[in-house]
């Protein structure tokens, strides 16, 4: 019995939660109105306090004005072309901006890849002139020391790299 009485006041306290679509305006009077249904339409923004989250529109006719649902177009102000035009502006700039902030991405990528080629031609520039024997691997896999004459190839094609790179 107890499980059952706690789970009906946790509903009835969670109750309110689920109330959606309340909306708050002043009237013509300057009266507070709260309803679940939106305003008439010749209430104005400046006078709608909150919205629901989710509202329809705020000049949709109400199912009790059957003048207003047979005729949607008065109540509904239909889109000016300077406002649809001043959208599709703003929408190509957000476009340009994001398309900047991935070229700016992909060259700093790019600019990272390069700073690690240099650091690594760097590296192995100055293991070759350090004068150690290094082993390298021939066709067949085998591991051999370096020759004076693989030595200098390398270091050139090292050297390469540094210019290009660096």
């Amino acid at each position: 019995m107890r499980p059952v009485l706690t789970s009906a006041l946790l509903l009835i306290g969670l109750m309110p939660l689920f109330a959606s679509g309340q909306w708050h305006w002043l009237d013509k009077s300057g009266r507070p109105v709260f309803s679940d249904l939106p305003p008439p339409p010749g209430i104005s923004d400046a006078q709608i306090i909150k919205r629901p989250e989710r509202s329809p529109e705020v000049n949709a006719p109400s199912p009790s004005d059957p003048q207003a649902v047979a005729n949607p177009s008065q109540t509904r102000p239909a889109p000016s072309g300077a406002s649809l035009e001043a959208a599709v502006k703003q929408k190509r700039a957000e476009e340009e901006r994001q398309q900047a902030r991935q070229n700016a991405q992909d060259a700093a990528r790019v600019a990272a890849a390069k700073a690690e080629n240099c650091n690594r031609a760097r590296r192995s520039l100055a293991i070759l002139n350090s004068g150690s024997r290094l082993k390298t691997m021939n066709e067949q896999g085998e591991s051999v020391f370096m020759d004076d004459a693989a030595r200098r190839a390398e270091q050139s094609r090292i050297e390469e790299v540094i210019r290009s790179d660096c």
